[in-house]
């Protein structure tokens, strides 16, 4: 038996690329030997599967739906995922954060603990959830890079910055302490403001290398059209886990902020809350790096890696698969 299926000229497979017994036909001529019946258009093979079939938050979203089934894929699922996934990061760091303090860790220690907790936290809500952004720089390239409406990172940034308010809100609750806000890390012997420049030009380099990862790791729901549009990450998050531990480094060599900018900023509405004054003076110091950083890598996926309709640049009537010029 194993002799005729080795000789089976040409086996019919089905629009999942499984082989199996269903309707086909062959002819002598293409099949001298096969295995076919003479008065049957049925041949007998096992069920086999060339790819292994998996199942994900992302591939059941990429189905088609209307009315109910769209508001709950597309907007609902995403926005709680988002609030879930934001709140449990930022609590995790500042409680980790608190604790490493206390225990009197090192230094490079306790800065390279707290990169390896990002990267972890990151790695699981992105690859669990699949349309998570959980940095508002990462929902700003999506949004430039036409890969997720304008409506759902709206959205999506609403929701991270409630949960990230909430999450100090919370770790001061339980500790009893007041939050700190974010502040640079600089030598006293240099001076403040190449300390500053430094850090942001850190901070630049690393939301260049966590937003241009991230672009490059997802696809689009082409299914989802107008304002439910929505990207998803889909790709090997390898890349992803070490940009977001090398960018937390960075940011976290010259000041106390990881890399995320959301986390100062909910520092600084929740001590406005509280009573305190000029919670915002240098916010825009943490922001500044990061933003020109996320457009910067937006402009670059334009330009240069995506190959579909999204390129800035198209070269005459090249097809849209050729990523070359």
């Amino acid at each position: 038996m194993s002799h005729y299926l080795d000789e089976q000229a040409e086996f019919l497979m089905d629009r999942n690329g499984a082989y199996g017994t269903y309707p086909g036909r062959a002819t002598a001529e293409n099949n001298p030997r096969g295995i076919l019946r003479k008065a049957s258009d049925h041949y007998a093979r096992p069920w086999t599967s060339n790819l292994p079939q998996t199942h994900s938050f992302a591939s059941e979203m990429s189905e088609p739906s209307t009315g109910c089934g769209l508001f709950l894929d597309g907007f609902l699922r995403p926005a709680i995922s988002e609030f879930l996934s934001v709140f449990t990061a930022v609590f995790l760091y500042l409680h980790v954060e608190r604790e490493l303090n206390a225990r009197h860790i090192a230094s490079v220690h306790r800065i390279s603990i707290l990169a390896l907790v990002d990267s972890i936290s990151t790695l699981t809500f992105m690859s669990a959830f699949k349309t998570v952004h959980l940095n508002p720089c990462i929902t700003m390239a999506q949004l430039f890079s036409l890969s997720t409406s304008w409506f759902i990172c709206g959205v999506l940034f609403l929701c991270q910055l409630g949960a990230a308010t909430v999450a100090v809100a919370a770790h001061h609750v339980l500790s009893r302490s007041p939050p700190k806000l974010v502040i640079p890390n600089h030598d006293v012997t240099s001076d403040t403001n190449i300390a500053i420049i430094n850090m942001m030009f850190c901070q630049l380099i690393g939301t260049l290398f966590v937003v241009i990862c991230h672009l490059l790791s997802s696809v689009t729901l082409s299914r989802r059209s107008g304002s439910f549009r929505l990207g998803a990450f889909k790709e090997n998050p390898l890349c992803l886990f070490c940009a977001v531990g090398l960018s937390s480094m960075l940011n976290l060599l010259h000041s106390t902020m990881d890399w995320n900018p959301l986390v100062a900023l909910a520092l600084s509405i929740y001590s406005f809350l509280s009573g305190e004054s000029a919670t915002f003076a240098n916010l825009h110091l943490f922001w500044l790096g990061p933003i020109v950083g996320g457009l910067l890598a937006c402009f670059l996926f334009r330009m240069l890696f995506t190959n579909d309709e999204r390129r800035m640049f198209k070269c005459g009537d090249a097809s849209p698969n050729e990523a070359m010029c």
